[in-house]
């Protein structure tokens, strides 16, 4: 073999060796990324659907006492309104009492619902951030970012997580330090 072939024999295969080193590296290095529809995911999630129910249940339960309570007032209401002589001053009283309990539980039913609201909230979050990122895990993500328009990630792993240089470049920028 003539060493003019030789050499281009060897240069070709160096050449695959070395495009077949650059496509491995570039493939090996590309990041496994997705996203998700927070929304949807949030209302598709089963913890959601239950708590949902329960927090329906609670708040039927509370509509009944409050529409007791209304009833209530509303028969004292016609019984004072009827009466040809002066109300007799229990009555007055009653009528008073009832409504100031009414309005106290109205307050309390709001403030409790708006809290376990919260609550519940909180729980769903705090679950379905957990396995947003066993999902990433568990499927070889790098990234899965949560489409909110907010940039929000639901998951990274650790080989990309820069939270102490940034916090280190902030601090320094604020001190003026860069």
């Amino acid at each position: 073999m003539q060493p003019k072939v030789k050499v281009a024999n060897t240069i070709s295969v160096v050449a695959v060796l070395l495009s077949l080193f650059v496509g491995y590296s570039y493939y090996s290095t590309k990041q496994k990324t997705g996203y998700i529809v927070i929304q949807e995911v949030f209302e598709k999630f089963e913890l959601k659907k239950e708590l949902g129910k329960k927090y329906g249940i609670i708040r039927d339960a509370r509509k009944k006492i409050l529409d007791s309570l209304q009833i209530d007032i509303s028969v004292l209401s016609k019984r004072l309104s009827i009466q040809t002589t002066k109300p007799v001053e229990s009555d007055i009283d009653l009528f008073e009492r009832k409504k100031m309990e009414l309005n106290k539980r109205m307050q309390e039913f709001d403030q409790d619902n708006v809290q376990m609201t919260k609550e519940f909230d909180e729980k769903i979050i705090t679950q379905l951030n957990q396995y947003v990122s066993d999902f990433g895990k568990a499927n070889g993500y790098d990234m899965v970012y949560g489409s909110t328009s907010n940039g929000s990630i639901m998951y990274g792993s650790e080989k990309n997580n820069v939270t102490n240089q940034v916090i280190e470049f902030i601090n320094n920028k604020y001190k003026g330090i860069n």
